[in-house]
């Protein structure tokens, strides 16, 4: 068996972080480590479990998107993945400028 990618799920929205949760988890290669409702809880979920993966929703209270991007990109291996259902106005270059990994639109099928 191959070895698991871990996971943290930072989304503000507590149907779509479950959904994600199931999908996911029933993935055998795939352990979710931790599953935040807001920015502040992503940032300290990272610290902590040092996921391979983070699954970003850029509109998070407490701290947004794009701050955490910026404050994991200097010393942080965790991979960003954004996922939105709105990528306009400049927001998906201040993305990339802040170091996300990918962008991806919501919802994820």
């Amino acid at each position: 068996m191959s070895e698991q990618i871990t996971v943290c799920i930072a989304d503000n929205d507590e149907d779509y972080r479950r959904w994600l949760e199931r999908e996911l988890g029933s993935a055998g290669d795939i352990r979710i480590a931790a599953s935040v409702s807001d920015g502040r809880q992503a940032l300290a979920a990272v610290e902590q479990h040092r996921p391979q993966v983070l699954l970003l929703d850029p509109m998070l209270p407490g701290l947004d998107g794009v701050g955490l991007l910026r404050r994991l990109r200097d010393d942080s291996e965790t991979k960003c993945i954004l996922l939105s259902g709105y990528f306009g106005d400049g927001a998906l270059q201040s993305a990339r400028d802040a170091g996300a990994y990918a962008l991806l639109p919501k919802p994820v099928d």
